[in-house]
């Protein structure tokens, strides 16, 4: 030990002794008590080796209890304890550095019942303090990788230096980068390097360890191991030990402590940590710094009733129910910054949980006051939702019945600070919104005047800074007013969607996303591998994992529109990759699907990028309300190249001569639109089916080729029943100055009200509405229950907010105005509400139907042909060029076998190329051929496909970037000077498609780091690849009929697996020249000295170097198998390489049979009639075993079988 160390430990105990407070100091030392043991006031004991308390240990008011900090190792271990005194290890000026253990006992059965919570329990009571102050961990107490760690890594490279913090022996967590919340890795220390920390073994699965387009993903590595330690009962079930500091407690303060196997799962408010109803500790100066608590029976740190506590830099690991837990709605004032949560788990069983803490509820942080700090904390792996602010109307009932708390209303306080925090491989990063999940509590709690309500705080909530990825959703925000700045996020199946309303809304509205990132297949592709939380991708970028979690809006979105307003501003959306012949679509802007609520015409994109992303807006749902209505204002041209373009859904009923029809948006259109409700006024909200459809039709119609007016554009709409609505509402998006009949074809409404929402001042809607037969209009009242004037006719459009009935017709056709402004652009009516009208009517006869479905031929007075609406146009300032193909390279091939391809082929890299005619291997059909994606984990011997499938752009980094990364481009040559001598090493294929190298020390430890090819050990990406030696395929030793066929050979360490064409471990046959079937090979290049002649990188060369040929077991063999062939004739030597080559072929088909290779070899060479092989190709669409082969030999001694 240090001098200083020695001296630092004297002065402690001198200190501890002279204390004139506690003048009675009893020493224990491997001291046992059987029962209960009470320290007096007045007295304090100091800890030395092993002791041991049977009962409960009591530390009265003035007595303390505390360690020798001489001693290397002091063990404690106790019933329960009772602290009123103190009971301190270390202090903050001198940390612990020897080994301290507060055990709890284990006795069966425990000495106080589940009620009392003196059960295996640290209490700390009225005038208690308890301080535990150890050193380990308190540097470093959880890091990053700084290299990403592959498959079987026994060695991992850090960002930070751990030396002097961590040991030997101690415990770590490398947490999940994937979909899977439970791949985090425990290891034990077992060594240090230079450039990595060795564990105990190998690592089961990868971690990302890098920036991938410009976002961190990095695995965070914790430290469990402390010097001081809490340590529960590990026998009994769910019943661990816990801590729990009591009203009129004196202060808390824990730094460098583990906290294991604590937590009760059979009684509520027994948690690891947990402050109890104590009120505003701010005078106590309480905090959990540095500390790691983990394998908890039920959460890790519970705030009940509690303000002002610091909980900073913790590492909680492998905890059940929500881990960081505010309990009732008066939690404010406490700071949680830079903790580190991994591996949360749902709590299924045991006598005692929280509706909450089950799957559907799950979270790492559940916020119930957002008057709290939340600053740089990491979620890493929940079975839920990283991060969920939940609200009620008031606290719950123990902290209330405080009297503390009157007036606090949780849904109405702002949140006070929520910046620089992360979530990845969790079912959702963020979510706010009040779920009631009381009901499913076990055992039922009394929530009276607690009821779980919608978040509408006083101020604007802002999200800033945080990073999401590899989760079924990014963010989840019910809530009306929300701003997420500098997000980013990545490999999300939905990045984030707000919610509001659903109808006219009485309050602003305002989701904005601005100066964020959003990645759709980022570089970290994850491990492949299944289970309940991820599945296996082939055909998205995301070859490797994908969430396997359910996704109700069917495709992968960045942004997922849903009632609104949204704004989108200054933000990227890069990769999101789509391939329409598979009917399959990835896209930077969708709609919420089958949804039949209101969608805000007033969503707005500015100054957005989009990269690699072919669809910026893609409206999968072409049935509901939803996807029909759902429109966004291109205020800067950003998508489509029009400024202030209305991008719209393509359908006839939008489009317009004026409108830019494109694939990768739909249409974006110059006329403005607005939000119209429709209301059937109906109590109702049973007997849905009454109201049946609203059908809806535009009047203005464009010109066909000799002057002829097309059918008039319409769509249906489903409507929903929302009782805040008063009735069945519809919401068709309507443009200001057009001209819309409707008819309700199922049940037309005595009572109608008709709004305009979101309009503008001055904008005029011209609506009619097809009644039944012999209806009367009895009234026509505008919101301030006014009558409207009678229009002169049923063309009259000099009136506004006037009606005209035509009883011929029974057409009825309101003109509305929008009177006044609306003082707040999120607001969607001005302050008075939004203008409209009621209308009611009589009918003929009560028992009549009142459906209509003629309401076009009804409307035709209304018609106009190229009226000044329809010709209204983009002004030439508001049009720039904006280069947007749609690059969906090879599929729009018009392949019908490629497009045919069923989802259980696709999901495993399996797909089809038409090949006519078709005889062989792969083929289901005489036309269509089966094949294989270079990346396809299917063992079945498929050739390659002749395309690819796009990868993400873009490569990992080791670096934040200040700004989002462009994908990169390669430069059409290689570049020495960047790629060094590795750069000599790559192919003239590779070379020919702007792929060069360079030299890159990770992948020495990082197999699964793209582009790697000189690899030290084995990984996924490039199985059995090996240092470079200077191994060469024997292309001279071919035999001459092989060469003369246009055979040659390549390097391919694969084969050491096997696999068609491999004659060695090493070595593969291909074809050189179009010749037969084989595949081509790889271009030859001049290969510097002890280098193999093709080192294939991440290039199609890949997936080209691939053949079907004999498979011998060496070089040998293979230069034997047409040895007499030089002595031939031309015309026998022609005849002979055409025998060979058929034989090349079929014999592919039997790879897997055990042939004996050298009596077929021997066959060959001598050029007899080989065996008689027959084919039956029954393979369907919807089948991957390979097709049937039958064998049958001419002579029964040379049987294969």
């Amino acid at each position: 030990m240090h001098a200083g160390r020695l001296l630092g430990a004297a002065l402690a105990l001198v200190h501890i002794l002279l204390t004139p407070t506690f003048a009675a100091v009893v020493v224990w030392d491997n001291t046992v008590a059987t029962g209960d043991v009470v320290v007096p006031a007045g007295q304090t004991v100091v800890l030395r080796n092993r002791n041991i308390v049977r009962g409960q240990l009591t530390i009265e008011a003035g007595a303390a209890v505390t360690v020798d900090p001489t001693c290397d190792s002091v063990y404690l271990q106790v019933g329960n304890v009772e602290i009123n005194g103190i009971l301190s290890i270390g202090s903050a000026a001198a940390p612990f550095t020897k080994t301290a253990t507060v055990a709890l006992g284990c006795e069966k059965p425990a000495l106080y019942p589940a009620t009392d919570d003196r059960r295996y329990g640290v209490n700390v009571r009225q005038g208690g303090s308890l301080q535990l102050f150890g050193s380990k961990g308190t540097k470093v107490p959880w890091t990053k990788l700084a290299l990403t760690a592959v498959e079987g890594t026994t060695c991992i490279t850090l960002a930070d230096d751990t030396m002097g913090d961590w040991a030997v022996g101690d415990s770590i967590i490398i947490t999940t980068t994937d979909f899977d919340p439970t791949l985090t890795e425990r290891r034990t220390i077992t060594g240090f390097r230079s450039t990595c920390v060795e564990i105990d073994s190998p690592l089961n699965y990868m971690h990302y360890g890098a920036f991938t387009q410009g976002i961190d993903q990095r695995a965070e590595v914790g430290l469990l191991s402390r010097n001081i330690q809490l340590v529960g009962c590990t026998t009994s079930g769910l019943v661990g030990g816990h801590l729990k500091m009591n009203q009129g407690f004196r202060t808390a303060q824990l730094s460098g402590v583990e906290i294991r196997a604590f937590g009760q799962g059979d009684v509520i408010g027994r948690y690891s940590i947990h402050f109890h109803l104590t009120g505003n500790v701010a005078a106590t100066n309480s905090f959990v710094k540095a500390s790691a608590i983990h394998s908890s029976y039920m959460r890790a740190i519970t705030i009940h009733g509690t303000q002002s506590v610091l909980v900073e830099r913790n590492v909680a690991y492998n905890i059940t129910g929500h881990a960081m837990f505010l309990e009732d709605g008066a939690e404010f004032n406490n700071t949680f910054r830079g903790n580190l949560v991994a591996w949360v788990r749902q709590k299924t069983s045991g006598a005692f949980r929280l509706g909450s803490d089950a799957l559907q509820g799950l979270s790492a942080f559940w916020i119930t006051n957002a008057d709290n700090v939340f600053e740089d904390n990491v979620v890493a792996g929940v079975e839920g939702t990283g991060f969920w602010l939940h609200t009620r109307a008031r606290p719950k009932l123990p902290s209330f019945k405080t009297g503390l708390y009157p007036t606090v209303a949780p849904h109405k306080i702002p949140l006070r600070k929520c910046t620089g925090n992360s979530a990845h491989s969790v079912w959702n990063g963020f979510r706010i919104d009040s779920v009631d999940f009381d009901q499913d509590d076990q055992p039922a709690q009394d929530y009276t005047g607690a009821p779980s309500l919608a978040y509408e705080p006083t101020a604007l909530t802002v999200i800033s800074n945080f990073t999401t990825h590899h989760a079924r959703q990014g963010g989840w925000f019910r809530i009306f007013q929300i701003v997420l700045d500098n997000w980013n996020v990545a490999d999300c199946r939905e990045g984030i969607q707000f919610l509001t309303t659903g109808n006219t809304a009485t309050m602003p509205i305002n989701g904005t996303i601005r100066n964020s990132h959003f990645v759709g297949s980022s570089s970290n592709r994850g491990n492949q591998f299944t289970s309940a939380f991820q599945k296996i991708n082939f055909i998205e970028a995301r070859y490797w994992s994908d969430s396997a979690l359910l996704l109700a809006d069917v495709i992968q979105m960045a942004v997922t529109l849903y009632d609104g307003p949204h704004y989108i501003e200054n933000t990227t959306f890069e990769n999101y990759i789509s391939y329409p012949c598979f009917n399959y679509y990835s896209t930077a802007f969708g709609a919420r699907a089958f949804n039949t609520f209101m969608m805000a015409t007033t969503t707005q994109s500015t100054n957005n990028k989009f990269i690699n992303t072919e669809f910026p807006v893609f409206m999968y749902d072409r049935v509901s309300d939803g996807g029909k209505t759902t429109l966004m204002l291109d205020t800067d041209g950003s998508i489509s190249g029009q400024r202030n373009a209305v991008i719209a859904p393509d359908w006839d009923f939008y489009y317009t001569p004026s409108c830019v029809r494109n694939g990768g948006y739909g249409l974006a259109c110059p006329q403005r639109y607005n939000n119209i409700e429709v209301v059937q006024i109906d109590g109702d909200g049973t007997n849905l089916a009454k109201y049946g459809e609203l059908y809806v039709v535009r009047a203005n119609l464009a010109s066909r080729s000799g002057g002829l007016a097309p059918p008039p554009p319409g769509l249906s709409f489903q409507g929903q029943y929302i009782p805040a609505a008063g009735g069945y509402l519809y919401h068709p998006s309507l443009s200001v100055g057009a001209t819309y009949v409707m008819g309700f074809t199922t049940r037309t409404p005595p009572i109608l009200r008709v709004n305009i929402v979101n309009g503008q001042q001055g904008d005029t809607h011209t609506i009619a509405f097809s009644y039944p037969r012999g209806t009367t209009i009895t009234s026509v009242m505008n919101v301030a229950n006014q009558a409207l004037n009678r229009a002169t006719s049923l063309l009259d459009r000099t009136c506004v907010n006037c009606f005209f009935y035509d009883s011929t017709l029974d057409l009825l056709v309101l003109r509305l105005k929008q009177l006044l402004p609306r003082i707040d652009p999120t607001l969607p009516c001005p302050a008075s509400g939004c203008d409209g009208v009621v209308v009611r009517a009589t009918f003929r006869s009560a028992t009549s139907s009142t459906s209509v479905t003629d309401c076009s031929t009804r409307g035709a007075p209304l018609q106009t042909l190229d009226d000044a609406w329809l010709q209204t146009s983009f002004s030439n300032k508001e049009s720039f060029s904006l280069d947007m193909p749609i690059n969906l390279d090879w599929c729009q091939i018009g392949d019908p076998c490629l497009e045919s391809i069923d989802v259980g082929n696709r999901d495993q890299g399996i797909l089809a190329y038409a090949d006519f005619p078709c005889n062989g291997i792969g083929c289901y059909s005489n036309k269509c051929r089966y094949c294989k994606l270079s990346f396809s984990a299917s063992n079945q011997p498929f050739l390659p496909c002749p395309f690819e499938t796009r990868r993400a752009t873009g490569s990992p980094t080791t670096t934040p970037s200040s700004s989002p990364v462009s994908p990169s481009t390669p430069t059409s040559t290689p570049t020495s000077a960047s790629g060094g001598a590795c750069s000599t090493y790559v192919s003239v294929g590779d070379s020919a498609v702007g792929i060069s190298a360079m030299p890159d020390l990770a992948c020495s430890v990082d197999n699964n780091r793209t582009g790697c090819f000189f690899l030290v050990t084995s990984g996924d990406q490039a199985v059995g690849i090996s240092a470079v030696t200077d191994t060469k395929c024997p292309n001279s030793v071919l035999a001459g009929c092989d060469a003369a066929s246009g055979l040659g050979a390549f390097y391919d360490p694969s084969c050491a697996n096997g696999g068609l064409g491999c004659y060695s471990k090493l070595c593969r046959f291909c074809r050189k020249s179009p010749v037969g079937r084989y595949v081509i090979c790889p271009p030859t290049v001049a290969t510097p000295k002890g280098i193999t002649n093709n080192i294939q990188g991440d290039s199609a060369n890949v997936a080209a170097s691939f053949s079907t040929t004999t498979n011998t077991s060496d070089g040998a063999n293979a230069s034997a198998v047409s040895s007499s062939a030089h002595d031939l004739t031309a015309a026998e030597q022609a005849t002979g390489v055409a025998i060979l080559l058929t034989l090349s072929v079929v014999l592919a088909l039997v790879v897997k049979a055990d042939i004996r290779r050298r009596q077929l070899a021997d066959k060959a060479a001598k050029v007899a009639v080989p065996s008689i092989l027959t084919f039956d190709a029954t393979l369907d669409n919807n089948d991957n075993d390979i097709a049937v082969v039958d064998v049958v030999d001419v002579a029964p001694q040379d049987s294969i079988l």
